[in-house]
């Protein structure tokens, strides 16, 4: 009943942020198509799995095998991803998602993950980030009804350009922040960016993995869409979300 719960949670929120964009005409109608693209091996795979744990507890099984009753791996959801599919952009890795999916490709639960951070699985969350007098995380700067663009770079030559290439996006769809290292110089205002964020004990950039000038985009449903390394990946990405600005 809770992996059916949460899956259903899952699947209002990956459409309803795309619905919403495509019924104000901010994106084409094709984006909704996304939805079954990315939840059905989601939803075949939560099916599999309960089916997998009814037949072990109704089954001929010996009574004192407990095994059935472990809530523990997979059931818990927390590797859900999207690595497949045909709207993330991730120029870290040479996985490149195709129009049809092919099932050796889908591992919609992240059960033979590697563990590295991937365009398509949940952003994660870090904490201990300077926002001038106070202290915040970016659970706190994620919000359902825009993208966040998190920008981790330490220089303006490099995070400049990205502020610039968002004008362009509908107003109130995009939010970003700058995050730079501990112990450096970085203004304290800067045009475009909402946030300029101190990682003070580098969890951000752990938890993302990201070198300086990497770009990273988390999606309204706190998923990672891009991991970018700048103008051109970021312009793609956005390209299948709103699709062309010109």
């Amino acid at each position: 009943m809770v992996k059916g719960m949460n899956t259903g949670v899952q699947d209002g929120f990956n459409l309803a942020w795309k619905l919403a964009l495509v019924q104000k005409r901010l994106a084409p109608p094709s984006l909704l198509k996304t939805y079954t693209e990315e939840r059905l091996p989601v939803v075949a795979e939560m099916l599999d799995q309960t089916t997998a744990l009814l037949n072990s507890t109704f089954g001929s099984t010996p009574k004192d095998d407990q095994s059935h009753w472990r809530q523990d791996g997979g059931l818990l959801q927390l590797g859900v991803n999207y690595r497949w599919s045909s709207i993330v952009v991730d120029e870290r890795t040479k996985y490149v998602a195709e129009d049809v999916l092919r099932e050796q490709e889908v591992d919609s639960y992240g059960a033979h993950s590697d563990g590295q951070l991937r365009a398509g699985d949940r952003a994660p969350d870090a904490s201990e980030l300077a926002d001038k007098e106070t202290t915040t995380r970016l659970f706190d700067v994620f919000g359902s009804s825009w993208h966040t663009v998190l920008v981790f770079s330490d220089t303006a030559d490099q995070y400049e350009p990205v502020l610039r290439s968002l004008v362009g996006y509908p107003k109130g769809t995009i939010r970003s922040a700058i995050i730079h290292r501990s112990g450096l110089t970085v203004p304290t205002h800067v045009d475009g960016a909402q946030f300029i964020l101190e990682d003070r004990q580098g969890y951000a950039h752990d938890a993302y993995a990201v070198t300086n000038g990497c770009v990273v985009v988390v999606r309204p449903d706190g998923v990672v869409g891009a991991i970018v390394r700048g103008v051109e990946g970021l312009g793609r990405y956005f390209k299948g979300i709103f699709g062309s600005t010109e």
